[in-house]
């Protein structure tokens, strides 16, 4: 799984959290270490992503994922604050799977997580 949050301690919590719950969790904060992320082996399960982000919006991250040979058909969970309804809609047109609003509770997200993996 990769968490993209420019939130640094939401990161560490999030990467934690996860780890327990038995995940193999990647984290990036920034946009170099966003498309570092992206390109390196093996590709992520499960990407979350936040909207938020230096250099480069979450949407515009979404739209390269949805585009790549490799990545297209990865499942992708908006983990964010913007939640007007039109961040919604440009998040879910621009092929997000789902979308997670900040602040969240982890059985939110874990239920998200696992509806988009299939395992629920």
């Amino acid at each position: 799984m990769l968490c993209i949050d420019d939130d640094v301690p939401l990161l560490r919590i999030l990467e934690r959290k996860l780890t327990m719950d038995g995940y193999v969790v990647r984290t990036a904060s920034e946009r170099s270490a966003i498309i570092a992320e992206l390109q390196r082996a093996p590709s992520p399960d499960l990407i979350l992503l936040d909207v938020g982000l230096p250099g480069i919006s979450g949407f515009d991250v979404l739209r390269k994922v949805r585009k790549h040979p490799k990545l297209g058909n990865l499942p992708v969970i908006m983990l964010t604050g913007h939640v007007a309804p039109d961040d919604v809609h440009q998040g879910m047109t621009c092929g997000a799977d789902g979308y997670v609003s900040k602040p969240f509770q982890f059985d939110t997200l874990a239920v998200a997580i696992k509806t988009v993996l299939g395992m629920q």
